[in-house]
């Protein structure tokens, strides 16, 4: 080996080592790596005393275009090691407490990402479903699309008159988290995995058929 090169005669193509490769910016980026401490009950039937309480180191996202990998790594650790612990059985409460851990683990230009995609989704609720309030309740739409903290106490009052099909207004409230919750994601997702984001569903949906589900003879249809 000479340098960072083979020149072997039997190599039909010269090999170089990914050093050769390297401007430099590859260190920056591992330098610049950072990591958010979110304290973690030990206990989730104690409070959260000196003795009851652990922190997780998790990496924090700097973009979600085009960082696919780093991006599914922080989520999924955030959503192991953090937010399930906490044993959140509110899905309302659920959805509040992953989105401000998420604006925790973003800094940089993920953080403006975030907070876009946050009020399309507020836009996307207000939109659908809102909309019909606002001659009631005077509330006006700048605000809750706007103001995170007033769009969540906004879908957690007790609604007065409720849409056609739920019982009381916690299924109500639940419903329009869930709409919120899902058009964020599609937002950000569409950012994450640009163009194959709806072909990355494909190809997962057809590796978990094939190569999971059917080996160990599972009905695909009712593992679905």
């Amino acid at each position: 080996m000479k340098g960072n090169r083979f020149e072997k005669s039997r190599y039909h193509i010269p090999y170089y080592s990914s050093s050769y490769f390297k401007t430099g910016k590859e260190e920056e980026e591992e330098t610049e790596k950072a990591f958010v401490k979110i304290p973690v009950r030990i206990d989730r039937g104690e409070g959260e005393t000196r003795s009851n309480v652990t922190s997780y180191s998790i990496p924090t996202i700097g973009h979600f275009d085009n960082n696919v990998e780093d991006v599914l790594t922080s989520l999924s650790l955030l959503d192991e090691k953090v937010i399930k612990p906490r044993g959140i059985e509110d899905s309302c409460e659920y959805t509040k407490v992953r989105q401000k851990m998420l604006s925790l683990i973003c800094s940089a230009t993920a953080t403006q990402t975030l907070q876009e995609a946050a009020k399309v989704a507020r836009q996307h609720v207000y939109d659908e479903e809102l909309q019909d309030q606002i001659t009631t309740d005077n509330v006006r739409e700048e605000v809750l699309v706007s103001d995170e903290t007033a769009f969540f106490e906004y879908l957690e009052q007790e609604f007065e008159e409720l849409e056609e099909g739920f019982d009381d207004t916690l299924e109500y409230s639940q419903y329009l988290f869930q709409m919120y919750d899902q058009g964020l994601w599609n937002h950000l997702n569409s950012i994450i995995f640009g163009q194959d984001s709806y072909r990355a569903f494909r190809q997962q949906k057809e590796y978990l058929k094939n190569k999971i589900i059917k080996p160990f003879g599972v009905s695909v249809e009712a593992d679905f």
